[in-house]
This record gives structure tokens, C-alpha cells and sequence, in this order.
């Protein structure tokens, strides 16, 4: 058996896999839809009250930290909790400028890096070609003849 010869079954077998993938979906979304239509009302009444919960929450929390800084107090109300944590603030020029200046905080970004290195050719960089296969997503009958 060749490579080809085994490789084409293997494609064969893909785009019949891929087959009982798409009908298996279509099976379990008719299934969803049909169970979202007769669950509507349940599932307004779902969206309506998260959203209740999640506007609360927000007006909770804001008039919890108001209090705080009012009065310190870190339990305002049975169940709620005030956690403070420290926050950094900084002008990231003066900060690099520290980081150069100590030798200290210094990272390449390597996104960035990477965009130099493929515009132009860099004594630092070995590139290297890889491939890569790549499957289309249609492998009907003329993919697999």
C-alpha cells in the first residue's frame, strides 16, 4: 500500500466523518430549537431575573465602596465585604527610563520583535521554513477521487 494510496483513504474518511459531524449538529440544533420555543416563557423569566441580579449587584457595590470611603467601614451591610488592594500607577516613559537606568524590568516584546525580524533580515534570527498541511473544508467527491 502507498502513501498516496493510504493517504487518500484517510481524506475518504475525513469528509465521512466531517459528514456525521454537520448531520449530528443539524439532529441536536432542530432538538435545541424546538426545546428553546417550548421553554420560551422559562427562559425570559431566566434572562429578566439575571439581568435584576446583575444591576443590583453593580448599585450594591457602588453604594458599598461609597460608604467606605464615607466612613471606613469594610462590612457596610450583613454580607457585604469591602477588600481594598493596591492599584499601580505610573507614566510608563519615566518607568522605562528607571528600568533601563537599574537594568532591571527589561522584557522583550517579542510581538513587536518578531514584526522587525520578518520586514527585515537580522543577524540574531535564524529563519527557518516549516510546513505546514492544511485540509479543505470541503472534501467532496473531487477531494477524494
Amino acid at each position: 500500500m502507498t502513501t498516496e494510496t493510504t493517504l487518500a483513504g484517510r481524506v475518504a474518511s475525513l469528509h465521512q466523518a466531517r459528514l456525521n459531524v454537520t448531520n449530528a449538529k443539524a439532529v441536536i440544533d432542530n432538538a435545541r430549537a424546538e426545546w428553546a420555543e417550548q421553554w420560551a416563557p422559562e427562559l425570559a423569566n431566566l434572562e429578566a431575573a439575571t439581568t435584576n441580579v446583575a444591576t443590583l449587584e453593580v448599585l450594591i457595590r457602588g453604594e458599598a465602596v461609597t460608604t467606605y470611603k464615607e466612613t471606613g467601614e469594610t462590612h457596610p451591610a450583613p454580607g457585604i465585604g469591602i477588600r481594598v488592594t493596591h492599584r499601580l500607577s505610573y507614566d510608563p516613559t519615566v518607568a522605562l527610563s528607571w528600568a533601563k537606568e537599574h537594568g532591571l524590568a527589561l522584557k522583550l516584546d517579542s510581538g513587536a520583535f518578531d514584526a522587525i525580524a520578518k520586514a527585515q533580515t537580522l543577524d540574531c534570527v535564524t529563519y527557518v521554513d516549516e510546513p505546514t498541511a492544511t485540509i479543505a473544508k470541503d472534501l467532496g467527491r473531487d477531494a477524494i477521487e
